[in-house]
């Protein structure tokens, strides 16, 4: 595509990043528009300082209209979330609307720093690895009620894999704001009841045209079609060629560039990742006539990691659906859709969604984290969006409980009655069936909240009591004790729960599980008289759930990408307690 940077000699100055629209026109409309209506000026007379800069255009086929994003700037630089949105009709501005600043005052400031240091980062940010750090341009942020020059950046923890959205002061480092762009949703059991009548789409009078295009080859897979919404509700059937040639010009496995085998295309590249790398890992191969068809399987004793094919696969069909439903209902290149070829349809291209199958980060939930696209005087800032989705738990009882952990010594012991517990939706997942084996170890002070001395459980599997702090906190202050995995306990009450996790602890890295009161209480006991117990975490996975093969837990979270993408500067409006970015995605589920 190509792209051009104008600076208008006025004092309006717009950026624009066009494609096959008529940037110029647009351009020149907004200048007019801004100039005469006065609608950017300031009361303290710093007129010749503030512009526009338009982030991004969007032809709409429905309003038969233009739809232009627009940000305030102060002396070239953006101004944070002061935002404009401009609807361009024919030759004219048909509806305007902003968020403006009116009296821009710029704090006097030291010397900005160019970078910020990472070991400050980790520090403010609660991180104990920082895997990525990738900086926008400077803004301006109001703080108090003056502007103060600030660095935009988005940090990647590299333990849990949620990125932040960083505003920090460019001379102190102070953090101004911070949001995690990585939106996790939770669904409980049996919470989808209802099937999903999606509309269905035709597969080619509205191919548009483009030079040398591919022909798509075609391909079948085994996989829930729409609209079954998960396995409760239907069965897996064999679906061949199911793309829409005007959304996918080229089918599912191809970007204009390369050809793929495997569940990767233009829209989506589909992979295992269930060690947590965030690296594309493990994905099933159709082979030269691309038929994706795996055994599935998921009763009670059926490990899902068995059927990693026909998961990965139902991910990667799902995926490109929402891609194709979406295009027709607006969701385009202009739009800052996911796609890694663009075809000359305006946008930016270079980010297909990463979609993370059994990822192993978590369990019982699901997140999508947008990423970004834009155009800042004239350099493209490009992320890529990642979906990660979770296995689920099974229900357990007390005669068929989920294994998480095995008595070695001493002989006392290694033949007590197993008990019922709970997992932790944080930290090591162990999904490879590997098992952390290591005496256990009190925490001193044994509500692990703070005060563990370091290295006091160098090598242990520490155990800890319920209450006061989360659980994600005990474990992360045992881990920093040393600890390689944790066992906490209810003084309380009988049965385990499964431990969420906390927004503000990150970095933890160790297994770990929930025993009732009967149990821990027993441990403990039996640690303070004097006896050394040897234990292993080992966690049986038999009858969970993979929830790549729900088609609405998969919408939902497409849908956060769509919301994201479709609003203000397209990553970061969604964050405070009444956006409706859940809504939205329960609709489009």
């Amino acid at each position: 595509m190509n792209r051009k940077l104008f600076l208008l000699p006025i004092s309006v100055a717009v950026f624009f990043c066009f494609g096959k629209m008529n940037g110029q026109n647009s351009a020149k409309l907004i200048q007019d528009y801004y100039q005469k209506s006065g609608k950017l000026n300031q009361r303290n007379n710093t007129n010749e300082k503030i512009g526009v800069v338009i982030l991004n255009e969007d032809l709409s086929k429905s309003l038969g209209a233009n739809i232009v994003n627009v940000q305030q700037t102060y002396d070239g630089l953006r101004v944070y979330n002061a935002l404009g949105k401009v609807i361009i009709k024919g030759d004219q501005i048909i509806s305007e609307n902003n968020d403006f600043s009116r009296n821009v005052v710029v704090a006097n400031q030291k010397k900005a720093q160019e970078r910020l240091s990472e070991d400050v980062l980790k520090q403010r940010l609660g991180f104990s690895e920082i895997s990525e750090v990738n900086y926008l341009p400077d803004v301006y942020f109001e703080k108090n009620g003056v502007y103060v020059l600030s660095k935009e950046l988005f940090v990647t923890d590299k333990i849990s894999s949620e990125v932040w959205h960083v505003i920090a002061d460019a001379s102190t480092g102070e953090i101004l704001s911070k949001n995690n762009t990585t939106l996790s949703c939770n669904f409980e059991h049996n919470e989808h009841l209802h099937s999903v009548d999606f509309e269905q789409i035709g597969n080619g009078d509205e191919q548009q045209q483009f030079v040398n295009l591919l022909v798509p080859s075609n391909a079948s897979y085994n996989v829930f079609p729409l609209p079954v919404e998960a396995p409760t509700f239907g069965s897996r059937s064999i679906v061949s060629n199911p793309w829409d040639l005007a959304a996918s010009p080229e089918g599912w496995h191809s970007d204009g560039t390369n050809n793929y085998t495997n569940t990767r295309g233009n829209n989506v590249y589909a992979y295992s990742d269930q060690d947590n790398t965030n690296n594309p890992g493990y994905s099933p191969d159709g082979g030269s006539t691309l038929s994706f068809n795996f055994p599935f399987a998921d009763g009670r004793y059926d490990n899902p990691l068995t059927y990693r094919d026909a998961a990965i696969t139902n991910l990667f069909y799902m995926n490109n659906k929402m891609h194709d439903i979406f295009y027709k209902f607006g969701f385009t290149e202009s739009a800052r859709n996911y796609q890694t070829n663009n075809f000359s349809n305006g946008g930016m291209g270079g980010d297909a969604v990463r979609a993370e199958a059994f990822d192993g980060s978590g369990l019982n939930n699901a997140n999508f984290n947008p990423g970004y696209e834009t155009v800042i005087n004239g350099t493209t800032y490009l992320a890529a969006p990642r979906m990660q989705m979770y296995l689920w738990d099974r229900v357990q009882t007390p005669d068929d409980f989920v294994m998480r952990y095995q008595y070695n010594a001493p002989a006392s012991i290694v033949s007590r009655p197993k008990v019922m517990t709970g997992g932790a939706g944080f930290g090591a997942l162990l999904l490879g069936g590997q098992a952390v084996t290591a005496d256990l170890a009190i925490a001193n002070p044994i509500a692990a909240c703070s005060g563990l001395a370091a290295g006091s459980l160098t090598g242990k599997i520490g155990v800890a009591q319920r209450g006061t702090c989360s659980f994600a906190t005990k474990v992360k202050n045992m881990q920093v004790a040393g600890a390689i995995g944790a066992i906490i306990y209810d003084p309380v009450n009988a049965d385990p729960i499964t431990m969420g996790k906390d927004d503000n602890v990150t970095g933890i890295n160790i297994p770990s599980i929930m025993m009732g009161k009967a149990e821990g209480e027993y441990l403990v006991n039996q640690m303070n008289g004097g006896t050394t117990i040897n234990a292993s975490l080992q966690f049986d996975y038999n009858g969970f759930k993979h929830s790549s093969l729900d088609n609405g837990i998969v919408a939902h979270e497409y849908g956060h990408g769509i919301s994201n993408r479709l609003t203000g500067q397209g990553y970061n409006c969604l964050q405070s307690a009444e956006q409706m970015g859940e809504g939205w995605s329960d609709f489009l589920h």
